[in-house]
């Protein structure tokens, strides 16, 4: 199930080690209960108020054993019995921000206990809650279990205190963080940390510092943030490796060294992938290379989830398929940056670990390629990725594949891209789950990658889309021409289907700067991809890089969350009640149906079989898929 992620190991808290359900951060999941434990059990209340901004808002409730057994959005209201025992709040704003002080809140129906937290300054953050006689400190300080041991978090403070913050992470979660006067304890296994320091001033710590001692008080790290406003650094715990390879950053600041890579646009040559967009490496086929807990490079450059260049998606992708999530929802994770360039025009399929190879989740985003503005475009948040896949699971490999390689899971893959010679893609993969592993990326499509770039025939220096109002304008500049006839404007809702929108006359013969547009007076709502076609007095054509822009989707109905347990949420229905058919038209029957408000319902399958239904309003024509897990 792509939304739980099932099958992922998080060490989560100091005190809290278990197989956990890895949630989709981005999504908005107002209600989410499949099962609860059946045991003796205290009834709570657990609510969230509603809010203009509750759409960004995701939660996950997890128990001392690993075990997801409530998730839920804002606004949200249930009740449920739970066992005695230490839980842990796992929250979640696709924003990227923080909760803007709304409050999660759990109160005890028959009794007077009730707590309450919010999420601040962060997009991701934990909880821990005692119900009953639980203990969330069991085996924790110098007593550790489980074969872990107790490291110690001091912070001091420099010239600017108010200045300086620190986060660190394990397996991609923040576990402990603080200012500039934190004292912490954390029971850990071996493994690496990410150190993520910043100042707000944006002129480093001023002589503060942060130091981590062991048990023995020996200093495992003791740094500071010499000059600017961020560094990222990697802390070996007990012997566990955070080694890079080569081949870009390893730990992510200044003097984090690295080599030169090949850069967008350039050739191929032997160096493997970094960390950092202009140290991607060129790939052949097959091409093999090493994944760390490596940071982010130097340069974060991927915007946070539900952004342009990073969508996160709650009625799937505008390509289609099954991996229906989003991108890289935890932003740029210990990345590694690959080059593509296609030799041989085809449906482009490759994979990520295929045949027992993948080691942990292993989500990436691809992005058009058009020369060095591509970084400045990603991290700008202006270019949109034609591909993407948030890993569902940590087996079977992940990629673009129809049908599937053998063992592969639909929620790993996207479908294949249909690609011309001469175009180039360039992959960010985020190796969410912190692993040392080799990676084979594999080709298998009728696309032939090649070991090089394939410059076009004329000398395109621009070309973009920038929307206007509720049009597009697509423009371009060329530097040379040569028996060039006219251009042929396409446009695309997934990268993958295109359709002429309109020809623009071509100069010819020319050697000097000449300026192109064309107005898109009819684009998609949500993301449109453009590209040229350009045609020569004999016919023959070349097609262009790929760019694209963002339209605001029109009002509508809205449905969530994606998938359900079969209780979904309908927004925008004007109090209208829908029917629900099966994938082959026939209606099925609703267990319940709730007007919530004037423009909410609440609709619950009951025991609707696993599977895609679809939602039809009779008065309106509009439909809706459903997905029930």
């Amino acid at each position: 199930m792509a939304a739980d992620r099932m099958a992922a190991v998080l060490e989560f808290s100091p005190m809290f080690t278990a197989t956990l359900h890895r949630t989709a951060i981005a999504l908005t999941v107002p209600f989410l209960l499949c099962t609860v434990a059946s045991a003796q059990c205290t009834n709570y209340i657990i609510f969230m108020e509603d809010d203009p901004n509750a759409a960004d808002v995701s939660w996950s409730f997890v128990d001392q054993f690993g075990v997801t057994v409530l998730s839920g959005g804002a606004p949200f209201s249930t009740t449920i019995c739970l066992p005695d025992g230490c839980y842990t709040l796992l929250m979640f704003d696709s924003g990227g921000d923080d909760w803007d002080g709304l409050d999660w809140e759990i109160e005890e129906v028959d009794g007077p206990w009730g707590d309450h937290t919010t999420l601040n300054n962060s997009s991701q953050d934990f909880e821990q809650f005692e119900l009953g006689n639980g203990d969330c400190n069991a085996g924790g300080g110098a007593n550790c279990s489980g074969g872990q041991n107790p490291f110690y978090i001091d912070s001091n403070p420099g010239g600017s205190p108010g200045q300086m913050s620190w986060s660190l992470a394990l397996n991609g979660v923040v576990i402990s963080s603080g200012g500039s006067n934190t004292n912490d304890t954390l029971c850990l296994d071996p493994g690496c940390l990410v150190l993520v320091m910043n100042d707000s001033g944006n002129n480093g710590w001023q002589g503060g510092s942060i130091v981590i001692k062991d048990e023995n008080a020996t200093v495992v790290y003791s740094g500071t943030l010499a000059s600017g406003a961020t560094q990222t650094v990697s802390i070996s715990i007990d012997g566990g490796s955070c080694a890079d390879p080569g081949g870009g950053p390893g730990g992510g600041g200044p003097g984090g060294g690295g080599i030169p890579g090949t850069g967008p646009g350039g050739g191929c040559s032997l160096l493997p992938p970094g960390g950092d967009c202009a140290t991607a490496g060129c790939a052949c086929d097959p091409f093999v290379f090493q994944i760390t807990p490596s940071g982010f490079g130097n340069v974060n450059e991927v915007p946070p989830a539900g952004s342009l260049s990073n969508p996160s998606f709650t009625s799937g992708p505008p390509w289609g398929g099954s991996a229906s999530f989003g991108c890289l929802l935890a932003g740029e994770l210990n990345s590694r940056w690959i080059t593509i360039t296609i030799g041989t025009s085809g449906s482009l399929q490759f994979a990520f670990g295929a045949g027992g190879e993948q080691a942990g989740f292993y989500d990436w985003a691809m992005w058009p390629l058009a020369g060095a503005s591509t970084c400045d475009g990603i991290k700008n948040n202006t270019l949109a990725p034609v591909r993407c896949v948030w890993n569902a699971t940590t087996v079977g490999g992940t990629g673009l594949a129809s049908p599937l390689p053998l063992g592969g899971d639909p929620g790993n893959y996207g479908p294949p891209l249909n690609v011309t010679a001469g175009e180039q893609y360039l992959i960010c993969l985020s190796n969410w789950s912190f692993v040392n592993a080799s990676v084979t990326l594999d080709f298998f499509g009728s696309a032939v990658i090649q070991c090089g770039a394939g410059p076009l025939p004329i000398e395109l220096i621009r070309l973009q889309a920038t929307p206007v109002e509720s049009s597009v304008l697509v423009d371009w500049m060329t530097a040379s021409e040569r028996n060039s006839d006219h251009f042929e404007v396409q446009r695309s809702p997934d990268a993958d289907a295109w359709t002429t929108i309109g020809n623009v006359p071509a100069s010819g013969n020319t050697s000097v700067l000449t300026a192109y547009e064309l107005l898109d007076e009819q684009p998609y709502s949500g993301i449109n991809y453009y590209r040229l076609q350009e045609v020569d007095v004999d016919g023959s054509v070349t097609l262009s890089h790929l760019v694209s822009a963002y339209l605001p989707m029109r009002p509508g109905v809205n449905v969530f969350p994606q998938p359900s347990c079969g209780v979904f949420t309908v927004s925008g229905s004007q109090g209208e009640v829908p029917i629900v058919l099966d994938r082959i038209g026939r209606a099925i029957p609703i267990a319940d149906t709730r007007v919530e408000d004037g423009d909410r319902i609440r609709i619950d399958l009951g025991n609707a079989a696993p599977g895609i239904y679809v939602l039809q309003f009779l008065r309106s024509g509009t439909t809706n898929r459903l997905i029930v897990q």
